[in-house]
């Protein structure tokens, strides 16, 4: 599905059809046709994001000889992002570094004084993506918070550039730098995928400064067993697979360790779910002995909609939709 070819007029309608529904533990958000099935929006970009047979030859050679590194870089053809601005945000913007190896995109809405703060952490199976994954989504989310927020879209090397194990502890110090930053406002931290991931390893390291944490559709765990030539059973997620696999390979080249996180439910936690994750199972595994008493958690699941639906913001209006989710959740705290 290319963006132009769908008409302001589409969007809104589809929008204005989102239906959301309570739940024992948060929302489920969907359109009433679609009855628990995929979203014929979402199914079109997946299809028509499907490789050559040229590109999946070589990747196939390129995995039979375990050129992770180089399977991971011919991976990176994907765009930054694939959103389009229907609707511009002005935010003021400026970048800063954090340490030798991380730094900030922070963006504002006014001068006026900080007194909360959202760190943002991007997904991309940590061989894909940097800040401008989330650039358009952060801005609309944003504009929700209002003034007095400000946004810190944190850009960090991927591990084709520095090894998994330095970038975790290069993150480690990340919240209490941009706590000295701004000394007297509230910090908040999300991520979505691997950035999800990445969060739940910051929050362990720095739960006395961080007031809350949303974790969209999270990847909990890095490194471990690969998928060796494990088909989707949706064939058109196979892709997705085959960069878990990149993922996990590189991992294992590099440190030859499982990296697992539990999700620290002692502070305010929003999850964002897409109905059709590959990753669900592993979170309902690691909620179920505990969700029932968690009274600080919500979950809110998207309906018909698969890992990755915030990178196709102003293209799927479910991304726009979590925008006012996460903003009406983060003002409770």
């Amino acid at each position: 599905m290319k963006p132009s070819s769908i008409l302001d007029s589409e969007y809104q309608k589809r929008y204005h059809s989102l239906k959301i529904n309570k739940t024992n533990l948060g929302y489920t958000i969907g359109l009433d046709k679609l009855a628990s099935s995929m979203d014929a929006w979402h199914v079109e970009i997946k299809q028509n994001q499907q490789i050559s047979k040229r590109v999946e030859v070589r990747l196939n050679q390129l995995w039979e000889e375990q050129d992770y590194l180089g399977l991971a870089h011919l991976m990176q053809f994907t765009p930054d992002k694939y959103s389009i601005v229907r609707s511009p945000v002005s935010v003021l913007h400026n970048t800063r570094m954090i340490n030798k190896d991380l730094s900030a995109s922070i963006y504002t809405l006014s001068p006026q004084p900080i007194k909360r703060v959202l760190i943002f952490i991007h997904g991309g199976g940590l061989i894909n993506g940097s800040t401008k994954r989330a650039t358009d989504w952060l801005h609309k989310l944003l504009s929700q918070l209002g003034d007095g927020w400000a946004i810190v879209n944190v850009e960090y090397p991927l591990i084709t550039q520095l090894k998994i194990n330095l970038l975790l502890d290069a993150l480690v110090p990340m919240c209490e730098i941009i706590h000295q930053w701004y000394p007297t406002a509230k910090l908040y931290i999300a991520g979505d995928s691997s950035g999800a991931g990445l969060a739940m390893h910051v929050v362990r390291q720095n739960t006395s400064i961080i007031s809350g944490q949303i974790l969209i559709y999270p990847q909990c765990q890095f490194g471990g067993a690969n998928q060796v030539n494990a088909a989707s059973e949706i064939s058109f997620l196979t892709d997705f697979k085959r960069m878990l696999n990149v993922q996990t390979a590189l991992i294992n080249q590099q440190v030859n360790k499982t990296f697992t996180w539990d999700i620290n439910l002692n502070i305010p936690t929003l999850i964002i779910k897409a109905e059709y994750d590959i990753f669900n199972a592993t979170l309902a595994a690691r909620l179920e002995p505990i969700e029932q008493s968690a009274e600080l958690l919500r979950i809110d699941t998207f309906q018909g909609m698969f890992h990755g639906f915030m990178d196709y913001f102003g293209i799927l209006p479910q991304a726009e939709f979590a925008t006012y989710q996460i903003s009406a959740w983060l003002m409770q705290y």
